[in-house]
């Protein structure tokens, strides 16, 4: 059931990040700069409210072991209501969020996108249902769908000269598809039931997950809101592109795997050696993946960038390069941590979150008296250090030490710090002119080398991807 959920959702993760990579591409070709500066600090609001919507209860419906029609029901209506209220904020506030950042545009561009908070409150209860069976090859047709139409519609509208709005348009088409498929899927229909006693017991669980999703959202977001108010809104255009792009990557070469694993893991929480193989195996890889396209990332970055978006947004190039180096750290956390959640460990977590935040503020206050790169590099620094915390707590829990972690991050860093570093010294920009020439013997000499390596030392995470992923092939093969 782990390996056919991880296949299936990898696979629809794969094209759903193919179909994102093409729409942005067409969209950064028709925007300016400026225009991805306004909605990345409307979606950066959007995105801090939105953890208000559930308190973190649809989690909790994926954790509990059983859960009743009045479960689903509640957490609907609760959803829905909190919904409303922050729609209705959000509006209101709209000029004093304008005037703070002397932008006018974000008024309407703010009221219009907050009602977007009820849009996305219909399908919360849905998806977690589907997660909670594991249905994952029916929410990756989901992803796979909203997708493709919400960036035919964003790119119709950018070739017709709507601008910023064209983002909106995608950004709504996207929402609103997948809630009508979510709905048509589970053909689940709430009912006016409501009950503050069923309430109590996911609450238990899910106060600690929000009060850690409010924080996380905070600070994953808070850079959006600081660049955008002390540098010029077309420097906060190169850096979200930048951001996006390389956040668009490092969730997804490991979400499949996190998504496959908190339901897996809750199912056998009562086994805790199975649960922490299940983590060691998932956690290498995610560092065999994670730690490949860090280094294939960074010294293809301007290639990337300019054959992806043209010579205008050549400024976000040293911005990504940077991001890319801490491509690990979110895969690797999500990892290691969803032990605590499908074990209902919540209190560590919240633990956790406050720690890292609280060495995240000094990040923030003495990186950026250094510029944007200033931030950028003491994050990574901080990133290393949260990546260590998480291990070492978590580990506790599945006894699974910290050195064992640092091996395997170690392992894999130096293999692709090696390569990366000879490619970038002896096959660079300068040497080869044609970004495409450079692209494809670049990406070509480095994979070669990290599959060679790995098979000739058989890493484990080698190993592990072999045993998972080739049956499946052969078998469609087979089929063909």
């Amino acid at each position: 059931m782990i390996k056919k959920g991880l296949f299936w959702d990898f696979i629809g993760k794969l094209f759903n990040q193919g179909i994102t990579i093409v729409v942005s591409i067409f969209l950064a070709r028709l925007l300016l700069p400026e225009d991805f500066a306004l909605i990345a600090i409307v979606l950066a609001i959007i995105g801090i409210a939105s953890v208000f919507i559930d308190f973190g209860l649809t989690q909790a419906l994926i954790q509990k072991q059983n859960v009743r029609n009045i479960h689903y029901n509640s957490i609907f209506w609760i959803n829905i209501s909190l919904a409303v209220i922050l729609t209705i904020l959000c509006f209101l506030s709209a000029p004093l969020i304008s005037n703070f950042y002397k932008l006018p545009e974000l008024i309407n561009l703010i009221r219009v996108v907050s009602f977007a908070f009820i849009l996305n409150a219909l399908g919360g209860v849905h998806s977690a249902m589907l997660v909670k069976k594991m249905a994952f090859i029916h929410l990756s047709k989901i992803n796979i769908i909203s997708s493709f139409i919400s960036g035919v519609i964003g790119v119709s509208f950018a070739f017709l000269d709507y601008g910023v709005w064209s983002l909106v348009m995608q950004y709504y088409s996207a929402a609103i598809i997948r809630q009508i498929l979510l709905w048509n899927q589970t053909k689940w229909l709430p009912k006016f039931q409501f009950s503050w006693v069923v309430i109590r017991p996911l609450w238990h669980f899910s106060k600690n997950l929000f009060i850690s999703s409010i924080l996380n959202d905070i600070f994953i977001r808070i850079d959006i809101f600081i660049i955008g108010k002390l540098f010029p809104p077309a420097s906060l255009g190169f850096y979200s592109r930048g951001k996006s792009l390389n956040q668009l990557i490092s969730t997804y070469s490991s979400s499949s795997l996190t998504t496959v694993l908190f339901p897996a893991l809750s199912k056998i929480q009562d086994n805790l050696e199975m649960v922490k193989n299940k983590v060691i195996d998932f956690f290498q890889l995610a560092a065999l993946i994670s730690f490949f396209l860090g280094g294939l990332l960074y010294i293809t970055a301007q290639d990337i960038i300019v054959l992806m978006f043209t010579d205008k947004w050549m400024e976000t190039v040293p911005y990504f390069q940077i991001m890319v180096l801490t491509t690990f750290a979110h895969p690797l956390s999500a990892i290691i941590l969803t032990p605590l959640t499908s074990l209902g460990r919540t209190d560590v977590f919240l633990k956790l979150e406050i720690m890292k935040k609280i060495l995240f503020t000094f990040t923030y206050v003495f990186g950026f008296s250094y510029g944007i790169k200033g931030f950028l590099y003491a994050m990574l620094f901080s990133q290393i250090i949260g990546v260590s915390l998480n291990g070492y707590y978590s580990g506790k829990i599945i006894n699974w030490g910290l050195k064992e972690q640092w091996f395997i991050m170690f392992t894999n860093a130096l293999i692709s710090v090696v390569g990366a570093g000879f490619l970038f010294f002896f096959l660079s920009n300068d040497m080869i002119n044609n970004h495409v020439l450079h692209l494809i013997l670049c990406t070509f000499s480095y994979t070669f080398y990290y599959i060679f390596v790995n098979y000739v030392f058989k890493t484990k995470s080698f190993q592990l991807i072999n045993r998972i992923f080739m049956p499946k092939i052969l078998q469609i093969l087979k089929k063909k």
